[in-house]
């Protein structure tokens, strides 16, 4: 793996996080993907959280998982077996990620605290809903993961879940410009007011596909990198610093440029 220039943790690790893999059938970033969990498990922390859009677009109900699917969630399946701690943070190309079984993940929700240990929280979230003033997506979100909404689709015979699936991954395929072109910075302001009347010192944003870190109404907000562009993640140490690092992968495997 190597160093981001200039980001270095100072205390132990606490939790290895990726964003925004937006994973897709033969994506030659899944062999990265495979490697960094290779690379987790031989020396990551106890805690693994991945900051939504695992797939480029996601119905995570069992007769709609494609084939090629099941292997990184099999992979994931594996190292929650042998002790490890996965949380997911639901995207907004993620659906029913509580449905899956057997369920790979310790906790799925729409934010995470990791509390320190000398006190203070950090905030994961995916970024999607720190917009507030998008009424007409926080109502689609709303409805479309509701129970109602996943039982609906249960009841649908497998071969139509799947063409479920497969639709909505080609209506999402193209937001992926407008989600890094838009900064909302006064919601993002009265985000960082609330994260931090709760508690929080820091927090950790995907969606927006930057790799920065800002200081927000006395908030320090981290923006992942996307993942998928060169295996790049973020590191949290236990004293709430973050530190970006990059999987080395051989030129063949490398996806730049590639995105959904």
């Amino acid at each position: 793996m190597d160093g981001a220039g200039g980001e270095e943790t100072t205390t132990r690790e606490a939790a290895w996080c990726a964003a925004d893999p937006h994973f897709t059938e033969g994506d030659p970033a899944l062999p990265v993907f495979s490697a960094w969990l290779d690379a987790f498990a031989a020396r990551g922390p106890e805690t693994l959280v991945l900051l939504g859009d695992l797939f480029s677009a996601w119905t995570a109900l069992p007769a709609a998982l494609a084939p090629w699917q099941r292997e990184p969630l099999e992979r994931l399946g594996t190292l929650a077996e042998a002790g490890r701690r996965l949380v997911f943070v639901v995207g907004n190309r993620d659906y029913f990620v509580e449905s899956l079984s057997p369920r790979p993940f310790a906790v799925v929700a729409e934010r995470w605290d990791r509390v320190l240990p000398a006190g203070g929280r950090v905030r994961f979230e995916h970024g999607d809903l720190i917009n507030t003033s998008d009424r007409n997506y926080r109502r689609w979100r709303r409805v479309s993961r509701s129970k109602t909404a996943r039982r609906a689709v249960s009841l649908l015979p497998g071969p139509w879940q799947a063409r479920l699936a497969r639709r909505l991954e080609r209506a999402l395929a193209p937001t992926n410009r407008a989600y890094k072109a838009y900064s909302p910075q006064s919601e993002l302001e009265r985000w960082a007011r609330e994260a931090v009347a709760q508690g929080c010192v820091a927090a950790a944003v995907g969606h927006f596909h930057e790799d920065r870190e800002v200081e927000v109404e006395g908030l320090r907000v981290r923006f992942a990198p996307q993942f998928r562009e060169d295996g790049a993640f973020l590191m949290l140490s236990e004293d709430g610093g973050f530190a970006v690092r990059r999987m080395a992968a051989p030129p063949a495997e490398t996806p730049h440029g590639a995105r959904p």
